[in-house]
């Protein structure tokens, strides 16, 4: 029920005992046609109600000022226990007071972190929870978690979640939502790419919450992989010594081909990469290399696989016409 401000005005008036007779016969007129059916229903009894009224009204109600004339009139209490018993019916169902505007919630501020290619970075969420961000990705939190912790990841992070059993922990990578408690993963999932998720410790849920809607739970040393055209892939296991290197500035290749070698440097190296057409596919590389110049890189697989490269202003063209498969 909405007040306009002549009747707060009379209201104060009513309490303040400043109210004459004839404001007092348009506030009883205006709360005889108020509807107050909505009260009622959930308040008390209304005979219970008004008892109630008239017992706080009446131990503090004495003859009021009438505004046009100078003798001094009595207020009928059975009037202004009728205006009482609206405020009471309010109070009951838990309205705000009367007075008193709305109280209002500040939006909560969205804080996102990029990073550049090459770079790696380490922060600490509002309920403690680390989290290591790798090269070119981007990381949106909330200034302050409420019921829930939702975040939303592009690119790969590293979890320590710090563990809250009321409260899961959730990311959001495209298609993919992780659930978690308390535990530390990693999550690979660069836009348009395939997304892994490996679990160090604790146990995840992965969900594919668009096309197919699968969800599948990982524990310690498990790992999933999920595309976009296919789905996940069976679960499998892998070795915690060579996932997430990348937080020590390593970056590690395992059987890689020239096309993901290729791939993985073009987060590293803020250049162009192209492979010549007439390089061998088969070709592979397994290695690593620690906060290392692209040129020692090139010459590195150079080396090992017998390739040719040439960099140019902003490309590196690749020519591996001999390849040789370690």
């Amino acid at each position: 029920m909405e007040i306009n401000q002549y009747w707060k005005k009379l209201i104060t008036k009513l309490f303040d005992k400043t109210i004459s007779n004839k404001e007092l016969e348009e506030l009883n007129r205006w709360y005889d046609y108020t509807h107050l059916d909505e009260f009622q229903k959930s308040a008390a009894d209304e005979a219970e109600r008004k008892h109630a009224a008239w017992q706080s009204i009446k131990k503090r109600t004495t003859p009021i000022n009438d505004a046009t004339s100078t003798a001094k009139k009595t207020v009928s209490f059975s009037a202004i226990a009728k205006i009482a018993a609206a405020f009471l019916v309010a109070a009951l169902i838990g309205l705000q007071f009367w007075f008193k505007e709305p109280a209002t919630t500040s939006p909560v501020k969205m804080i996102t972190i990029s990073n550049k290619l090459g770079q790696v970075s380490s922060f600490t969420l509002p309920d403690s929870s680390k989290i290591w961000l790798s090269t070119g990705s981007t990381f949106t939190y909330p200034e302050r978690f409420g019921e829930t912790r939702e975040v939303s990841l592009d690119g790969e992070a590293f979890f320590d979640v710090h563990r809250n059993p009321e409260k899961p922990f959730t990311i959001t990578s495209g298609d993919v939502i992780t659930s978690v408690l308390g535990t530390s993963f990693n999550i690979n999932a660069y836009p348009d790419e395939k997304v892994q998720v490996a679990v160090f410790t604790g146990k995840v849920a992965v969900k594919d919450h668009q096309s197919r809607n699968e969800t599948v739970h990982l524990v310690k040393n498990q790992m999933v992989t999920w595309k976009p055209n296919s789905g996940f892939e069976p679960t499998t296991e892998f070795d915690p010594e060579q996932i997430a290197k990348w937080r020590q500035g390593i970056l590690t290749f395992r059987n890689a081909n020239m096309e993901e070698v290729i791939h993985e440097l073009s987060k590293w190296y803020d250049i162009e990469f192209k492979l010549a057409k007439k390089s061998a596919p088969t070709c592979q590389y397994t290695g690593e290399f620690k906060n290392t110049s692209l040129e020692n890189a090139l010459k590195i697989i150079q080396y090992a696989l017998r390739i040719n490269y040439t960099i140019n202003e902003n490309e590196v063209l690749i020519e591996a016409p001999n390849c040789q498969r370690q």
